[in-house]
């Protein structure tokens, strides 16, 4: 392969009674490696009563956005998270101990705890549940 070899900086110096000069070049003809892209994630459907969600998981996270937003509602929005989290996760959080640890609700189970963080508009209607494990 033919190499390709541009000037990139043409640099003199000067000393009494002599001129040197100094040309640096970049050598164009090495590829440089590409970063590797994760794929997206897949999207899956599901349903809590009436409120319809997508989620998207990838490794121990999932995000899902409901149709229409669940209310302000404590009963609703625990129930949904516990659905997002079965049907993602595949365990059974019906049981499971609750407690509020900062902006999170964390959900105890025999197979550890889940964590889940809501996504509210300014009227206190959920749109979409962040869990993480």
């Amino acid at each position: 392969m033919k190499k390709l070899l541009v000037p990139l900086v043409v640099m003199a110096v000067v000393v009494p009674g002599v001129i040197a000069g100094i040309i640096f070049y970049i050598d164009h003809s090495q590829t440089r490696p590409t970063a590797a892209r994760t794929p997206p994630p897949s999207a899956h459907q599901g349903a809590y009563g009436a409120f319809q969600f997508t989620y998207t998981s990838q490794g121990d996270s999932v995000v899902a956005t409901f149709t229409p937003m669940l209310p302000a509602d404590d009963a609703t929005v625990l129930g949904a998270v516990r659905a997002v989290a079965g049907r993602a996760f595949g365990v059974d959080l019906t049981n499971s101990a609750t407690r509020l640890e900062g902006r999170e609700i964390a959900l105890s189970t025999p197979n550890g705890v889940f964590y889940a963080m809501l996504v509210k508009q300014d009227t206190g209607q959920v749109h979409s549940i962040r869990i993480r494990r």
